[in-house]
């Protein structure tokens, strides 16, 4: 190698030193189906940028595979997208909306395994309401559909609300009755007992309602006029003179817990009253202490001295009254403590 410029030119010769240039390489994506996402071109040895992938139903990206292969670069490339199958939820429910065993997690298009039905008096099953989980898309809820088959006794009885009025003379149930036979209108009588919690009978009243067209719909209000003292509200439909059906049951009998309210009275320390259906008694507490402190000195004015403690002659002023019964309440020389009986009733 020999240089020259206007002062003349360099006597040194040396040979150069080879040197290689490199093409740029292509790198180039495809999706899982083998279509083109991308196509770059990069220097020899530099790393290419991985395109964002098209949204693909039912799967997560992975990766590029063979993974790292856009990296440093030195050849032509082609890398290919890999996805994972995502997982959704699958829940069976019966006709009340109860769902059947445990909550399935199935990969997309893959097949969840239906539960056997469950058996319902007076109902045939025909049905899952939906074949999505034969091949799941997504999170599904699949319910079980049912045909009314008893038609000795086609109202179906639902009892909305059961309820105790608040001055406890009656007794209020909202019932809805449905009428499942294919091609007769159905007539009849609501008998509502109000029974306590050990099944005894404390009232009942009868009502008729009119025709229900087939697979209508009616919903009644039944008041139970009574002061006694009910658990349980129990709903049937019977049949009425001269439809073939007197006083023959044309449902399942029914039964709901009574919302009572909050009839109990507060506490107080008044006996209840003769007319209270049932009452409560509860014991509440109070303390008032003595002030203590220590000295050097052998005597205190006003103080009284315990082995080596001094406690105040006078006691303190009385705590709010508590029901709680714990350690604090019990008594010492330097704690006294009162108690009362409450009652509460309705």
């Amino acid at each position: 190698m020999w240089s020259k410029n206007s002062a003349g030119e360099s006597d040194t010769y040396r040979e150069s030193d080879p040197i290689t240039v490199y093409a740029p390489r292509t790198v180039t994506y495809l999706n899982f189906d083998n279509k083109q996402i991308d196509k770059k071109t990069v220097d020899w040895g530099t790393n290419a940028t991985p395109p964002k992938v098209p949204e693909r139903e039912g799967y997560n990206f992975n990766r590029f595979e063979p993974y790292g292969a856009d990296l440093n670069v030195k050849a032509n490339q082609t890398l290919t997208a890999t996805y994972q199958k995502k997982s959704f939820t699958v829940k069976f429910f019966d006709i009340s909306g109860s769902q059947i065993g445990a909550t399935q997690n199935v990969l997309f298009e893959n097949a969840a395994t239906p539960p056997p039905p469950p058996t319902e008096t007076g109902w045939t099953f025909v049905k899952w309401d939906t074949e999505d989980y034969k091949s799941v898309k997504k999170n599904l809820e699949v319910h079980a559909s049912y045909q009314w088959s008893n038609f000795e006794i086609p109202i179906q009885t639902t009892i909305n609300t059961a309820t105790r009025a608040a001055d406890s003379s009656s007794y209020t149930v909202n019932v809805t009755l449905k009428n499942n036979h294919a091609t007769k209108a159905k007539q009849g009588r609501i008998l509502v007992a109000i029974k306590t919690s050990a099944g005894k009978l404390v009232d009942s009243t009868i009502v008729p309602f009119a025709a229900i067209a087939p697979g209508g719909t009616r919903t009644e209000n039944v008041a139970v006029l009574t002061q006694g003292l009910g658990f349980y509200a129990e709903v049937s439909v019977i049949g009425i003179q001269g439809d073939g059906n007197t006083s023959a049951p044309l449902s399942e009998t029914k039964s709901k817990e009574i919302d009572l309210g909050d009839p109990w009275s507060g506490w107080s320390r008044e006996t209840p009253p003769a007319s209270a259906i049932d009452t409560q008694s509860a014991i509440e507490y109070r303390t008032r202490t003595k002030s203590t402190t220590t000295s050097s000195s052998s005597t205190m004015s006003g103080w009284t001295l315990v082995n080596t403690t001094y406690t105040l002659s006078a006691w303190g002023s009385w705590s709010a009254w508590r029901l709680q019964s714990i350690a604090k309440y019990t008594a010492s020389e330097t704690r006294e403590v009162q108690t009362a009986t409450l009652y509460r009733y309705y």
